[in-house]
C-alpha cells in the first residue's frame, strides 16, 4: 500500500478535506505522508470537530440544492449546498484548517481568542461560547499530542486560578502516563478564601464522588490538611497516594499548562459576567427612569392568575433580583376566598396574602417573604393594579 495523505480540494469553491493514498498532480493540497492510516482518520475527525466543513464527495457541495443534510442540523457543517455560508467565509475556515495541519496551533488559538472576545463584547454569548468550545477542543488535542510521561503511572494534575469571588479549578488526568481526560470546575464565594483552603475542599468533594483514585495528585499550592487527605485517599485506593506540589521537570510543565488553562477559562467567565452585569444594570436604570420610580428596582415581583380546567385557580409569583430571575423565591398561591372567575379579586387575594406574610415577621414563613419588593408587576388591564394597590395601602 502507498502511504496515506490528507487532501484539501483547494481548487473547489467550497473545499473538502479527505483521506487519500493517491497523489494527483495540480490537484488538491496534500499533507503527509503519514505512517498510520488510523492517525490520519483521527486527525480528519478532529478537524471536523473543530471546523464545520462539508464532508460530502464531489466538487460541488451537497446531494440536494434545496435541503441541507443532517450535519447542518447537528452544527457540524455550515451547509454551503443551500447558501448558508458565503464562499469568502468558508475559505477563511479552510485557511484555519491549513494552519492546524501545518502545526501552527498558537496562531490558530490567537485567532479564535480574538473572535471569542469580539463576540463577547457584542454580547453574542452563544457564538462566543461556540468559539470557546473550539479553543478548548483544540487545546485538548494539542495536550494529547504533548503529554506523554516517562513514568507509566496514574496521575491527576490540579491547578486553580481565582479572581474576586470566583475560582476555576483545572483537572488533567493521566493514566498509564497518557492524558485521558481534562475538565474544569467553577467555585463561587471564594473571596477572601486562601487557595490552599478551597483546593483542599475541592479534593475532598471530588474524590468522594469518583471511584478512581490515582497514585499521585499534583496541586498548584500546598493544601490544607494535606497529610490527612493523603491518609484518606491511601485508604480509598488501597495503596500509597501522594499529594504534592511539582517543583521541576515534566510534572512542573504539566502544572504550568493546567494553570494556564485555568486562567483562560476564568477570564472568559469573568468577562461574560461583567458584560451581563453591565447590560442588566443598564436595563434597571432605564426601567427606573421610564416608570419614575423613587429608588432602583433591585427586587421585582410579578403576579398572574391561571385557572386549570376552568375550576382550580392558582396565583403565581415570580421574582427578579438585580435584573436576574431568582427561581428559589418563586411561589404559587392556591386561591381560597374567591368563587367563580374574578381575576381582580383573586389577584388582590394573592397580593394581600403575600404582604401579610411580610408583615407577620414572627411566623416561620419562608425567608423570601421577609423581603419587600421595590416594584410589583401584575398581568392584566387597568383593573388588576387598582384592585391590588388597595391591599398595599
Amino acid at each position: 500500500k502507498k502511504y496515506p495523505f490528507i487532501a484539501i480540494t483547494i481548487n473547489d469553491s467550497y473545499p473538502r478535506v479527505f483521506f487519500t493514498r493517491k497523489i494527483v498532480r495540480d490537484g488538491p493540497l496534500y499533507f503527509g505522508p503519514f505512517t498510520s492510516a488510523r492517525a490520519v482518520r483521527r486527525t480528519i475527525k478532529s478537524i471536523q470537530t473543530l471546523f464545520p466543513i462539508r464532508n460530502c464527495k464531489g466538487p460541488r457541495p451537497g446531494k440536494s440544492a434545496s435541503t441541507p443534510c443532517l450535519n447542518f442540523h447537528l452544527e457540524r457543517c455550515l451547509a454551503p449546498c443551500v447558501g448558508e455560508v458565503r464562499e469568502e467565509e468558508y475559505r477563511r475556515m479552510i485557511d484555519q484548517v491549513i494552519l492546524f495541519l501545518k502545526g501552527r496551533h498558537q496562531d490558530l488559538i490567537q485567532h479564535f481568542e480574538r473572535r471569542m472576545w469580539d463576540y463577547s463584547r457584542q454580547e453574542d454569548f452563544e457564538k462566543a461560547a461556540r468559539v470557546r468550545d473550539q479553543i478548548t477542543a483544540l487545546k485538548h488535542m494539542i495536550e494529547e499530542q504533548k503529554i506523554s510521561l516517562d513514568e507509566e503511572m496514574d496521575l491527576d494534575i490540579i491547578a486553580s486560578a481565582h479572581k474576586e469571588e470566583i475560582a476555576c479549578i483545572e483537572l488533567f488526568s493521566t493514566r498509564g502516563g497518557k492524558m485521558v481526560a481534562r475538565d474544569h470546575f467553577l467555585l463561587e464565594g471564594v473571596k477572601g478564601v486562601e487557595e490552599r483552603v478551597y483546593l483542599s475542599s475541592f479534593l475532598k468533594l471530588h474524590y468522594q464522588e469518583t471511584p478512581i483514585v490515582p497514585q499521585e495528585i499534583l496541586v498548584s499550592t500546598d493544601i490544607e490538611d494535606r497529610e490527612l487527605i493523603e491518609q484518606w485517599l491511601t485508604q480509598e485506593r488501597g495503596s500509597r497516594v501522594r499529594v504534592s506540589v511539582p517543583l521541576k521537570g515534566e510534572k512542573k510543565r504539566l502544572m504550568e499548562m493546567a494553570a494556564e488553562n485555568a486562567y483562560y477559562d476564568l477570564d472568559f467567565l469573568a468577562e461574560k459576567r461583567r458584560t451581563e452585569k453591565e447590560s442588566e444594570s443598564g436595563v434597571l436604570v432605564e426601567l427606573k427612569e421610564i416608570l419614575d420610580l423613587p429608588r432602583f428596582p433591585r427586587r421585582m415581583e410579578g403576579y398572574d392568575i391561571s385557572t386549570i380546567m376552568g375550576q382550580t385557580s392558582v396565583g403565581s409569583m415570580v421574582v427578579f433580583e438585580e435584573g436576574r430571575s431568582k427561581k428559589s423565591d418563586y411561589k404559587r398561591f392556591r386561591i381560597k376566598t374567591v368563587d367563580g372567575q374574578d381575576d381582580y379579586a383573586m389577584l388582590a387575594e394573592v397580593i394581600g396574602r403575600r404582604v401579610g406574610r411580610w408583615l407577620d415577621q414572627t411566623s416561620p414563613w419562608d425567608s423570601s417573604f421577609k423581603k419587600i419588593p421595590d416594584l410589583i408587576v401584575v398581568d392584566g388591564g387597568k383593573g388588576q393594579p387598582s384592585g391590588s394597590r388597595k391591599r398595599l395601602l
